[in-house]
């Protein structure tokens, strides 16, 4: 991963359980049959991962897999399977009360004394914890913005307008980098290759890709993805600044400092629009539609709270975040 360069096709990622080595051999030799996506835990690894490889289908592809397995049979029904046992999870996880999208966002963003990855990394995090951090966030920085994109065509009036307003800075018109190349150099920039770290993180770290990427590619669902990037935006400038604090303590080059320096100040208006056009315009113009654009605020941000539990647990242990490479060759 040099400069700002993103591989078009990545490897795949090493099967870690039935479900990802049955979708790994689909993939590779077009065999395949039905699968049990069932499990209590919405954050397992191998169905996470699993679900992860489906989808990057639909975005760089994967290195000797033929595109067209996009749209093979197998693949959309374990897609489909996939999505519907997590969104099962989520309904079952978040609240879901008669809150107004203004107040669902001042919940989500609100101290409740649960972890904050940003906030302990300012605090207390050494460079290993900073790297962790940074891997984490790999499944989608590296599509950064992408995901949204496929909601576009599913919506209009306004919050379309504001949306396509926000991918613009994403994709950085007007500036040299996008943030996923931002992004990329940034990892680069520690020392962290796309390939290795895929094999090594945590299903909880595949969960908000996966999630974006299935609602916005729903037209039934894309008013969640409305609400699930409203909170991504209005609760973005604090965390990405508590980011920067802990880069200029820890000492980290400067690909890195810039990566979340940049997304305090795009944010900042990235906030503005979206609290415009869907706190303000959408839902009062559109009620029926608040109930999913609520359930957006209120997934991601469970789904968030899943990934600085895991994270912060993990460093209050004195380990590491990322799956040790010799317990996993002895797997």
């Amino acid at each position: 991963m040099n400069g700002a360069t993103i591989p078009t096709s990545p490897r795949l990622p090493k099967p870690v359980g039935p479900v990802s080595a049955a979708v790994v051999e689909l993939l590779t030799t077009g065999v395949g049959a039905s699968l049990n996506m069932a499990h209590p835990d919405p954050f397992d690894r191998d169905r996470q991962l699993a679900w992860f490889v489906l989808n990057g289908l639909s975005y760089r592809g994967w290195a000797d897999v033929d595109d067209e397995m996009e749209w093979h049979p197998l693949v959309v029904e374990w897609r489909r399977n996939l999505e519907e046992w997590f969104m099962a999870h989520a309904q079952e996880q978040v609240w879901l009360h008669d809150l107004s999208v203004a107040d669902a966002i001042d919940r989500a963003i609100a101290p409740d004394g649960s972890p904050s990855v940003a906030g302990w990394l300012a605090e207390r995090g050494r460079r290993e914890h900073l790297v962790d951090a940074v891997a984490m966030r790999m499944p989608y920085q590296m599509i950064e913005a992408d995901p949204h994109t496929f909601a576009v065509p599913r919506l209009e009036g306004d919050v379309k307008r504001a949306i396509c307003d926000v991918q613009a800075g994403e994709y950085g018109v007007g500036h040299e980098f996008s943030h996923a190349e931002l992004y990329a150099r940034a990892a680069s920039a520690l020392g962290l290759e796309e390939s290795d770290v895929l094999d090594r993180l945590p299903g909880v770290a595949f969960a908000t890709v996966n999630f974006i990427t299935a609602c916005a590619l729903r037209r039934s669902w894309r008013h969640i993805v409305v609400g699930q990037l409203t909170l991504f935006e209005m609760d973005s400038v604090a965390p990405n600044r508590h980011m920067v604090t802990a880069c200029d303590r820890i000492g980290v080059p400067d690909e890195v400092r810039r990566f979340f320096h940049v997304h305090v100040l795009a944010d900042a208006e990235h906030e503005r629009m979206m609290e415009d056009a869907v706190v303000r315009r959408l839902c009062a113009n559109d009620p029926d539609c608040a109930a999913d654009v609520t359930f957006g605020i209120a997934a991601q941000r469970w789904i968030d709270r899943a990934v600085a539990e895991h994270a912060t647990e993990a460093w209050e242990h004195g380990a590491s975040v990322l799956l040790d490479r010799a317990v996993l060759a002895a797997a």
